[in-house]
């Protein structure tokens, strides 16, 4: 194995790295996850998102969700066909209404996934939304919740115009909207909301692939996909993610990065009010950027970025490198929209959020500290002794890949947030905020 293979298999903290990470042995040549076990044939097939458009003609959110479980229902290859439903369920597009308790709607929410992902994964966001009243709609976009094969025919342009519909049917019920959007997804309604053509009062940018740490690589991805259709065809250990991934995908979300960078060009400032959250431990992404990226954009006055990172009790960064403004860069003390949370937890035995984690509860069923779930990293080239003992323990500590937990403990790859009640808080204050200024 080369040395840049090596390096990159210390970086891995996420699916979404993975891909890129193998991106970089298929365009050295070398021989991509080597030894592991292959998707079955069906899985990698086309098969559904084929005749959906009445679904994006729909004049209610209850109709083009049941359109879009309908066709999850049709095409997906379930991970545990005893639970098939439950599956079926979770990753299809949910409505979660405003708490019994509030006087009020005070506004719809679009809530976007990621690449690979599905609904599922922004349910814990989304229940933050009702809590404070809004009325918050998870999206499944083209191409998910299936079978990995079904991205293979999907391009930028399906997952554009979801996010628009959606949006503006949105608009059609309610004077108050806000996209929301997680990784992938976070580009995608960022770049909605500056077109004038779309009504977005605000926006949450959660873990936003604005700045990716692959970007020279994964920006190539257009013009490999004809010579090398798959970057990986290993068959998945989550049932509410892909592993196995179609080139396509990574190239269009490439695609959707230069779209929105282009549309930054266009624009001097972000007005509407704008809410970062992200982990400086995102081996995926590259924070700084992304920080210097608000600080440039961000202009209305309520706007604030939220940074979580795990300092140990000794005082010292986890897993932090330096950054052009020194270790310490997104404590911002000169911005005091800029908050810095310390995300360490002896309670939840965390010591760094990956990519995938800083927006999911510790209390979610699948992905949360007691949760179905465990990532061992088996999926991917990680030590086989490190992954018998994750396997193994009976408890484990949860941080980014390649980081050794605190003295040398079976570590597992972070899929929480255990400070995910204070971004609950700091959401909670910017909806206030933005709840009272359209009043």
């Amino acid at each position: 194995m080369s040395a840049i293979a090596v390096f990159i298999h210390q970086l891995k903290s996420c699916c979404f790295l993975r891909l890129c990470s193998l991106l970089i042995l298929l365009l050295l040549g070398a021989c991509a996850a080597t030894g592991e076990q292959q998707a079955s044939k069906e899985y990698l097939s086309v098969s559904g998102w084929q005749s959906v458009d009445d679904a994006f003609q729909s004049k209610n959110f209850r109709d083009y969700s049941a359109a879009i479980k309908n066709e999850v229902q049709l095409h997906r290859i379930s991970f545990d066909p005893a639970r098939r439903q439950l599956e079926v369920d979770r990753v299809s597009p949910a409505e979660y209404p405003p708490d019994p308790s509030c006087e009020k709607e005070a506004g719809i929410a679009v809530v976007v996934h990621g690449l690979s992902d599905t609904a599922f994964s922004m349910s814990d966001i989304a229940s933050v939304f009702a809590k404070n009243c809004f009325r918050a709609r998870t999206v499944l976009l083209p191409g998910h919740g299936t079978r990995s094969g079904d991205l293979l025919n999907v391009r930028l342009q399906h997952w554009q115009d979801t996010v628009s519909y959606l949006l503006r049917q949105a608009a059609d019920e309610h004077e108050t909207i806000v996209a929301v959007g997680m990784s992938m997804g976070a580009v995608l309604t960022l770049d909605a909301a500056l077109r004038p053509e779309n009504s977005v009062d605000a926006i949450v940018s959660i873990a936003p692939a604005f700045h990716l740490s692959t970007w020279r690589l994964a920006r190539l991805t257009p013009w490999v996909v004809a010579l090398k259709p798959w970057i990986d065809k290993g068959i998945a250990d989550d049932a509410m993610r892909y592993e196995a991934m179609p080139t396509r995908g990574v190239a269009e979300t490439a695609r959707a990065i230069k779209s929105l960078h282009g549309n930054l060009q266009q624009v001097d400032t972000i007005s509407i009010p704008w809410m970062v959250i992200q982990s400086v431990e995102d081996a995926v992404i590259v924070p700084e950027k992304i920080q210097q990226l608000f600080q440039t954009k961000a202009a209305h006055p309520a706007s604030r970025l939220l940074n979580f990172h795990a300092k140990a009790p000794d005082g010292s960064n986890i897993s932090v490198a330096a950054g052009e403004q020194g270790e310490d860069w997104f404590l911002a003390d000169d911005d005091e929209r800029i908050i810095a949370v310390n995300s360490f937890s002896e309670r939840y035995r965390s010591y760094g959020i990956t990519h995938v984690a800083v927006h999911l509860s510790p209390l979610n069923p699948h992905y949360g500290f007691e949760g179905e779930y465990r990532n061992c990293g088996s999926t991917a080239p990680r030590d086989s002794d490190e992954v018998k003992r994750c396997q193994s323990a009976e408890e484990v500590w949860y941080g980014p890949w390649g980081v050794k937990a605190p003295d040398d403990r079976p570590a597992a790859v972070s899929t929480f947030n255990p400070e995910f009640d204070q971004l609950a808080g700091e959401l909670g204050d910017f909806l206030s905020d933005l709840t009272v200024a359209n009043d």
